[in-house]
C-alpha cells in the first residue's frame, strides 16, 4: 500500500511541511515499505529565472495496519539550477475509519525550520469513481519573526478506466493573507491527473497544473513521479 499523496514540491518548499501529489492517500504496510520519487517544472510559459524546479524524495514505514510515518527530502531552484532551497519534512498520519465505500484520514507534519500543518482528509468511494476532500491548516515559518498562518481545501475527483488506472482533478483553494496582510479566500490551482501501475510494486504519478500566479494569470506546471511498495 502507498501513501500515494505528499508532494507537489513548490507548495511544500513553500509551508515546509506539505504538498500533494495528485492522488488518493493508503496507509503503509507495516515495515520500511514505501520509496516515492517526484519531479515537477512549474512555470513552463515563464522566463528561466521566474519557474521553479523541484525534486523530492520520501521514504514510508508503516507502524501499524492504520498508522504510518514518513520522511522527506525536497528541494527546488530557479529554471537555471539557481537559488537552490532545501526542506526535510517528517510527517505521521492515521486511518481512523475504513470500510468499503468511506475512509478518513488525520495526519500532521514538521519540516525545516520549525513549520507545521494538520488536517483530515475523507474519501468516499464507489466501484468505478470516487470523492476526496482534504483540510488542512498550515503555519510556515518565512524566517525567525515573520510567520504565515493559512488554510488550504482540496476536493478531488476521480474516475478508474480500468484496473490500477486513474483519472484526477482537483481544485486547490487557500485562505490566506495577501499582500496588505487582509485575509482572502481564492483558488491557487486547478491539477488534472493521470495515475497508471508500471508493474506490480510501481505506480507512476503524472500530473498539469493550472496555477494561479502574479496578477491573477495562470502559469502551467508538470510534475512526475513514481511510488514503489517494498
Amino acid at each position: 500500500m502507498k501513501i500515494r499523496a505528499v508532494a507537489l514540491l513548490g507548495l511544500l518548499l513553500a509551508i515546509s511541511s506539505t504538498g500533494y501529489a495528485l492522488d488518493t492517500t493508503e496507509a503503509f504496510d507495516p515495515g520500511f515499505s514505501d520509496i516515492e520519487v517526484y519531479f515537477g517544472y512549474h512555470g513552463l510559459d515563464n522566463p528561466s529565472e521566474s519557474s521553479v524546479v523541484s525534486g523530492e524524495t520520501l521514504i514510508g514505514i508503516g507502524v501499524t495496519g492504520n498508522i504510518s510515518t514518513y520522511v522527506s527530502y525536497a528541494v527546488e531552484s530557479n529554471g537555471y539550477l539557481a537559488n537552490t532551497e532545501e526542506c526535510i519534512t517528517m510527517g505521521l498520519f492515521w486511518t481512523a475509519i475504513e470500510n468499503e465505500t468511506v475512509k478518513l484520514d488525520l495526519f500532521g507534519s514538521t519540516g525545516t525550520g520549525g513549520s507545521v500543518a494538520f488536517g483530515i482528509e475523507s474519501n468516499i468511494d464507489f466501484e468505478t469513481w470516487g470523492f476526496q476532500l482534504q483540510v488542512e491548516e498550515a503555519i510556515a515559518n518565512k524566517n525567525a519573526s515573520e510567520r504565515e498562518q493559512f488554510t488550504m481545501l482540496q476536493p478531488l475527483l476521480y474516475y478508474r478506466i480500468s484496473s490500477g488506472v486513474e483519472l484526477l482533478t482537483a481544485v486547490d483553494l487557500e485562505y490566506a493573507g495577501d499582500e496588505n496582510g487582509e485575509k482572502e479566500f481564492d483558488y491557487s490551482s486547478v491539477s488534472f491527473g493521470i495515475n497508471f501501475p508500471v508493474n506490480e510494486s510501481v505506480e507512476a504519478i503524472s500530473q498539469f497544473d493550472l496555477v494561479n500566479g502574479d496578477n491573477d494569470e495562470s502559469e502551467i506546471g508538470i510534475s512526475f513521479g513514481f511510488v514503489a511498495g517494498v
